[in-house]
């Protein structure tokens, strides 16, 4: 083989391929062969440099946000933030635009515009590259609020409340907030940053979500909140049960359902219950919107399970009135005819002078030393409106509760006045607790009220249990008591009743959104100590859900637990007719330690 052919195939044939045309003679020469390469080089350069640079990529996810007089435009940057110079972002019409020249960037404001009027905005990136192609940033009116911050939900019986911050923005123009439940349409309208959204379905998940309007218009959404789930027995302390309405059984006839107010028991010596009520209607059925009326007490007798909220076996009238609106209610104490317009006019509180009606509340009863009667305490009032009533008389009456008959009374120890004055808080009586032939007596007075009770006091008044000191007004000299370890009473409303062990209690209503405390005694008159205090399920801080008349009842509780009842004025079965409900709470065990012997030798 010649050195042709090796030079050709062999090693340097590589060489021979970069080099041909270049070579002199049989034998490349190096100095040309290092050159070609080099020309080569700079001919690859040459053409990938003197190709077109290609546009940016587009702003990612922009969105608006409307201002006074301006829109804020906001995005993400392109995915090759280098080959950018910067974003272009134009409002439509008009064509406004802002501008932000650097290829972080991430916002800018377009100015100039004219509020109430709605804009289209489009952002772009551009780069030596030339212009990417536009996003939509959405639209928006120019002047209409910003979105509501850190909203918040408390969950209710068949409703939710929810919270939030007023916007970043300016938020003194803000007309109004709607809040909207989803699924359906639920909502609440409010000028605070708080409101409930009513009517919605226990067990199931909502979401909602909160819109801030002012005088141009409606601002975005907040962002859905989590979901939430109400609950009949939302809102409760922990160890505090929801043990549903206490007599619906006795209610829910098959003819007539009755919505009762209060509900006041007490143990016969036979074993069973008489319970005695407040206002009573009667409805056709649970889903009616109205029905008939017995305005002042009905009553009821049946047998209960301690420690369990139980229906009532049966419901029946009394004997001692006919003016029944059914078969199943009839009035139980005689309305009072002594009541007064409050004007001073010294009118019969009558409809044909502008009230509703004149009523004998109960407010206490207990089994008296001679165990054939119940005494039971009443205030007489007039009431004006359904949340405007006054009372202006106190009284008693001895029930016969064998045979079911009026033995004393009604006594009205401090009558109601021509004027038709309010009765002071100091004589309202009402739990009355028998003891040793003695019967004492409670009051108490808020002298700080709005929704709940920031302060206030309790007063007792004993008095002999014969007829002579009970119908004598000289008898009631009310002596304030206080609590012990510092705690204060907050008193709504009181409800004091003897346990069994020598205990007596004191249920305390704080407010009418279902907060309550108990506090403790040996003897009738104290000196008391706070025991457990929490929150009763199903009230909310709305007048339909206000919940009232907190009541103990010792012959349905357990050394363990504490049954209360309410009044519940929206029912699950319709939120226009209201019941009494039952609630246990669990009460603190009491520690006991075995003696301990010591060894001899110790």
């Amino acid at each position: 083989m010649t050195e042709r052919e090796m030079g050709s195939e062999g090693p340097g044939g590589t060489v021979q391929a970069i080099t041909d045309g270049v070579t002199h003679g049989d034998r490349p020469r190096p100095h040309l062969v290092v050159g070609a390469a080099l020309l080569a080089l700079l001919s690859i350069l040459v053409t990938a440099c003197s190709a077109p640079t290609a546009a940016p990529s587009p702003p990612r996810a922009p969105y608006v946000l409307p201002g006074s007089g301006l829109i804020g435009v906001s995005w993400t940057p392109s995915r090759h933030p280098a080959n950018v110079d910067g974003y272009t972002a134009t409002a439509q019409p008009g064509g406004r635009t802002c501008s932000a020249n650097r290829g972080s960037a991430k916002l800018c404001n377009i100015t100039g515009l004219k509020d109430g009027t709605t804009y289209k905005v489009q952002v772009v990136a551009h780069g030596p590259g030339g212009t990417s192609k536009a996003v939509s940033a959405g639209s928006t009116v120019a002047g209409i609020p910003w979105p509501a911050q850190d909203v918040k939900t408390v969950v209710g019986d068949s409703a939710v409340s929810v919270s939030w911050v007023a916007p970043y923005t300016d938020a003194t123009n803000i007309s109004s907030y709607v809040v909207t439940a989803s699924p359906g349409s639920a909502s609440c309208t409010t000028f605070a940053t708080t409101c409930i959204v009513k009517g919605l379905t226990n067990g199931t998940p909502y979401r909602l979500t909160v819109v801030a309007n002012n005088p141009f218009g409606a601002g975005l959404p907040t962002q859905p909140t989590p979901s939430v789930t109400p609950t009949i027995s939302a809102g409760a302390s922990p160890g505090v049960y929801y043990l549903g309405p206490l007599n619906a059984a006795a209610e829910n006839t098959s003819t007539t359902v009755l919505q009762r107010d209060a509900g006041l028991s007490v143990e016969l010596p036979n074993g069973r219950e008489l319970w005695i009520f407040g206002d009573t209607s009667a409805f056709s059925s649970a889903s009616a919107s109205s029905g008939q009326f017995v305005g002042g007490s009905t009553a009821a007798k049946g047998r209960f399970v301690p420690g369990k909220g139980a229906g009532l076996s049966d419901v029946r009238p009394a004997r001692s009135s006919r003016s029944a609106v059914s078969s199943q209610s009839g009035q139980f104490l005689p309305t009072p005819t002594n009541t007064y317009i409050p004007d001073g006019s010294g009118r019969a509180c009558t409809p044909a002078n502008g009230a509703l009606y004149a009523a004998r509340w109960p407010t206490g009863a207990t089994v008296m030393t001679n165990t054939a009667l119940v005494l039971i305490t009443y205030t007489d009032v007039c009431v004006m409106a359904p949340d405007r009533f006054q009372v202006e008389g106190w009284g008693f009456t001895e029930y016969q509760w064998q045979g079911g008959r009026t033995r004393l009374g009604p006594v009205d120890v401090f009558p109601p006045q021509s004027s038709g004055a309010a009765l002071p808080e100091r004589l309202a009586f009402q739990s009355p607790v028998v003891l040793g032939g003695k019967i004492t007596f409670y009051t108490s007075e808020c002298s700080k009220l709005f929704i709940g009770c920031d302060s206030g006091t309790v007063s007792t008044t004993t008095v002999i249990d014969n007829p002579f000191a009970l119908v004598n007004p000289a008898s009631y000299v009310s002596v304030p008591t206080v609590p012990v370890s510092g705690s204060t009473w907050n008193p709504v409303n009181i409800s004091v009743a003897a346990y069994p062990g020598g205990e007596y209690r004191i249920v305390e209503q704080t407010s009418i959104a279902g907060s309550f405390s108990v506090f403790t005694a040996t003897s009738p008159t104290g000196p008391w100590s706070p025991l457990i205090s929490g929150f009763l399920p199903g009230c909310n801080l709305t007048p339909t859900g206000f919940c009232y008349a907190f009541i103990g009842h010792p012959e349905l509780s357990t050394p363990t637990s504490l049954l209360l009842t309410y009044f519940k004025p929206d029912s699950e079965q319709n939120p226009k007719i209201g019941h009494i409900v039952a609630a246990s709470a669990q009460l603190p065990v009491k520690q006991t330690h075995p003696p301990v012997t010591l060894p001899a030798h110790y």
